[in-house]
């Protein structure tokens, strides 16, 4: 991650120690146990000479751990989100700043600081990741060695477990980040024809960065 775009510091926040030390130990990321500090947000803060950070990612979206009455609004169905962890993002970025989104959200988002967000200058990047846009930069990336997404890969199972595998990633069970399902390979005709799309889309996407590079 550090290697491919290059922050000078990151920081991750969540309250599962074993997810922090794997920041630590794989990115070099200083690690903010939310249920170890009174407010996330202002650690960072105080973290960067009360500046605040350039860019914040909220990747958990609408499953954030909320307060007693965000909970509470969501088991009555009055709230479809609990927006903690956005609130978290935009109070620890600095003027400005950016304030990313993958996380989904759905519905009305409680106590949403909009004026804080506007006060702030804050830009807001959110939506569904451009897969296909940035697929040629990330592939390059594999294929150089300055990514490696195998790295958050904790369990591999077959696809009739992936019952058990979804329940132990959903309840954070086994220390479990990230469960992948393989299927069996079998030289097939239509394998031949997938292997061959696949060379083609390769092939396609260095084109394409090539492109891309040379626009810029």
């Amino acid at each position: 991650m550090r290697a491919c775009w290059g922050p000078r510091r990151s920081s991750w926040s969540t309250h599962h120690p074993y997810r922090l030390a794997f920041a630590k130990e794989a990115y070099g990321a200083e690690a903010i146990n939310f249920d170890s500090v009174e407010d996330a947000a202002q650690e960072s803060i105080a973290r960067t000479g009360f500046r605040g950070v350039d860019a914040s990612i909220d990747a958990i979206g609408s499953e954030a751990k909320g307060s007693a009455v965000e909970t509470a609004l969501t088991t009555l169905k009055l709230e479809g989100s609990s927006g903690a962890a956005l609130r978290q993002a935009m109070a620890a970025t600095r003027r400005g700043g950016i304030v990313s989104v993958p996380g989904v959200y759905a519905g009305f988002i409680h106590a949403f600081l909009f004026r804080d967000a506007f006060e702030k200058g804050l830009t807001f990047k959110g939506g569904q990741t451009h897969v296909q846009h940035f697929m040629p930069e990330l592939l390059n990336a594999i294929r150089e060695g300055r990514l490696q997404p195998h790295q958050i890969i904790t369990h591999a199972m077959p696809p009739e477990d992936a019952v058990r595998g979804y329940k132990i990633f959903e309840e954070k069970q086994e220390q479990c980040r990230k469960a992948i399902f393989n299927a069996p390979l079998r030289p097939t005709f239509a394998g031949r024809i997938c292997r061959a799309r696949v060379r083609r889309l390769l092939a396609s996407g260095r084109r394409h960065l090539a492109d891309f590079h040379q626009g810029a």
